[in-house]
């Protein structure tokens, strides 16, 4: 348990209480700019770069929310987003659609 003259400190320095949440919306805005700039044909970023390794953990994480397996870190707000950018759940049947 944190003193709360603590928290207010911390808050004043602008402390990150949820680094989990604040890193998977800086990825999602990478992954939303280049989805929606230079990419004509909406293909996902390549597994050797960071995004495209950020991007494969989200089909990991969508594939245990749909199966009901705990902990999943994606929620139904996040796949939306994710789906509002044209983002692909199955890379491997739409290598096949290219």
């Amino acid at each position: 348990h944190i003193e709360p003259y603590k928290v207010i400190a911390l808050n004043r320095l602008g402390f990150n209480w949820d680094p989990r949440e604040n890193y998977w919306m800086e990825r999602y805005e990478e992954l939303r700019t280049f989805m929606l700039t230079n990419n004509p044909k909406r293909k996902m970023p390549t597994r050797k770069t960071s995004l495209g390794v950020w991007c494969d953990g989200q089909v990991l994480e969508y594939n245990k929310f749909k199966a009901g397996i705990k902990p999943c870190y994606i929620t139904k707000e996040r796949i939306e987003m994710l789906n509002a950018v044209g983002f692909i759940w199955d890379r491997m049947g739409s290598a096949w659609n290219v």
